[in-house]
């Protein structure tokens, strides 16, 4: 089991963390949901929380509902060096 699982206790945060905190794109809920395999509610559920936690940001565009990662979260850096020092660096060179 990975550190970042052991950590938060939801597989669907550690994927969406996972996929926020190695992008620099603003994505819908549903690219969300497409690229990380989790089912849409599930999701939807999770982005509110970590938006919610300061660690989203989101933002409007017509009807969508942007989310990126909050660069100004006091943790970001931190939290994003862990994602990358845990399971972020391989998805990472691949892409």
């Amino acid at each position: 089991m990975s550190i970042l699982r052991r950590l938060f206790t939801s597989e669907a945060r550690v994927r969406i963390l996972n996929l926020l905190m190695t992008t620099t794109d603003s994505l819908h809920v549903r690219e969300v949901a497409r690229r990380t395999g989790l089912n849409l509610n599930s999701v939807r559920r999770e982005l509110e929380n970590l938006e919610t936690a300061g660690l989203l940001t989101s933002t409007r565009k017509g009807n969508l509902k942007l989310y990126t990662a909050d660069q100004k979260s006091p943790i970001h850096e931190e939290l994003k060096r862990i994602i990358l020092k845990t399971t972020g660096l391989g998805d990472a060179l691949k892409t």
